[in-house]
């Protein structure tokens, strides 16, 4: 069964080739036309979920747009998605281990935010990586800490993929009964949301579950039932597990002739919609058929088939293995404009904190002369005062970066180091403000003019 992978994949997942269509002209044209660049980001990462499993290289480099976007604004909300989106396309190119690291990075963020419907899509996303590298036990893991936030935020969409998933790993592992519960409660949530796709998904991983059991009668009743919603729905690729399910049900049962027009079924739809592993399944089985039949031209046949759809998928991996190698150049060159942007934000602030520190002194400097003047002496210790204000503001402005960096950006050890500077600070603006006023006040200069004059005469 296909693993259902976030929101944006299931978005997808329920819309039709000409939906899908007008549906990425639509987001185009906001990404070309949106003055709102958080909005931006949002559309782009939606415009890549469209392209995942057609043009993945494409959603990549959609989705590493949206990432260095995000990452200008600081828009936490459009980083997480576009890791989210990044996790999918990996997984859709079999790089399994690398989809875990960015889905990982991906929930940290959302944890961060406390946006729990994303959280969920993430932990959804890194059950379907796990299970598809083959290791069903993670897969539950992360399943179930989705499954437990859907029920919490009452999300009945991923609750029913939440229990379908979790009953697919359980039918892997062959603990049956486990994955005949699991999958039982998918089966209801989706006839009571009405939803198609799962409806035929469940039946099919019923039927699954109860060949496994042997009884063959319940396996192909639900097979049966399956197989024209697959067609009603387009889903040629699990359409092909139900047939080649069916075909091991007839087989099982001594119905040659029906367990022949399945498994011939299978690979029909398998090879004519370029589903290379459902072919190598249905040819490998129609293999051991003939030899059991004694048809060594018919299972020579069918072996031949076997061999070129495995060097087919060993093509495959290997084109996988190329886009994961684009896919981390791509990324080295986005770590390389996302620190071009990192450096350039640091110049402009070390250009700006030098600005002040040259501005600080000449604003003293213009105030001590104004205080050798006739001006009013409220104004000379405004003036004074705001200068002193400055001094002190820009020594927080100096230090906050490095303090978030001593205490590790822990609030708690940041707020005792402020409030230690601060103790230090304090006494110190008193006993400033009050040199300053006194050294600038135009009243002393004026007595000691005065002063002086008297003295002369």
């Amino acid at each position: 069964m296909k693993k259902t992978l976030s929101v944006l994949a299931l978005l997808v997942f329920t819309l039709n080739a000409n939906a899908q269509h007008l549906e990425i002209d639509s987001l185009k044209k906001v990404v070309d036309t949106s003055k709102d660049d958080t909005t931006k980001a949002i559309t782009l990462s939606k415009l890549g979920s469209f392209y995942v499993y057609f043009k993945p290289d494409s959603a990549m480099i959609v989705s590493q747009q949206a990432m260095l976007l995000s990452k200008k604004l600081k828009f936490e909300k459009g980083e997480a998605i576009a890791l989210d989106l990044q996790g999918s396309v990996l997984q859709s190119m079999g790089n399994y281990p690398k989809s875990v690291v960015v889905l990982l990075a991906a929930l940290k963020l959302n944890e961060k935010r406390n946006d729990p419907i994303e959280m969920i899509a993430n932990l959804t996303s890194l059950g379907s990586s796990a299970a598809m590298s083959g290791d069903h036990q993670q897969s539950i893991v992360y399943t179930h800490k989705a499954k437990v936030l859907a029920i919490k935020n009452h999300y009945d969409l991923y609750i029913m993929v939440c229990n379908v998933n979790i009953g697919d790993s359980y039918e892997k592992l062959n603990i049956l009964d486990s994955a005949r519960f699991y999958t039982q409660q998918g089966y209801e949530q989706a006839l009571k949301l009405k939803d198609t796709d799962f409806i035929a998904i469940t039946n099919c991983n019923l039927g699954n579950i109860y060949l496994k059991m042997k009884n063959y009668g319940l396996a192909l009743g639900y097979y049966h039932t399956a197989i024209p919603l697959f067609k009603l729905v387009n889903d040629d690729d699990t359409y092909c597990e139900a047939a080649l399910g069916m075909a091991k049900v007839f087989k099982a049962l001594g119905k040659k002739d029906s367990s022949l027009y399945y498994a011939h079924e299978a690979m029909r739809i398998g090879k004519n919609a370029g589903f290379v592993a459902k072919m190598l399944a249905a040819s490998t089985f129609l293999t051991a058929y003939f030899k059991e039949q004694g048809d060594i031209d018919s299972a020579f046949y069918y072996q031949e088939a076997s061999i070129v759809a495995n060097d087919s998928l060993f093509s495959q991996e290997k084109t996988r293995e190329l886009q994961t190698l684009a896919f981390e150049e791509n990324q080295r060159q986005s770590d390389i404009e996302e620190q071009k942007i990192l450096e350039g934000e640091r110049n402009r602030r070390n250009l700006q904190l030098a600005g002040i520190a040259v501005f600080i002194p000449t604003f003293f400097l213009f105030i001590l002369g104004l205080s050798r003047r006739r001006v009013k002496p409220r104004t000379i210790e405004f003036l004074g005062t705001l200068a002193l204000l400055m001094v002190f503001e820009f020594i927080g402005l100096f230090t906050d970066p490095k303090v978030e960096e001593l205490a590790h950006h822990s609030p708690a050890i940041s707020l005792l180091i402020l409030v230690a500077i601060a103790a230090a600070l304090v006494p110190l603006h008193h006993k400033a403000e009050h040199w300053v006023k006194s050294k600038l006040s135009p009243a002393k200069h004026h007595d000691k003019g005065e002063a002086g004059g008297k003295a002369n005469a």
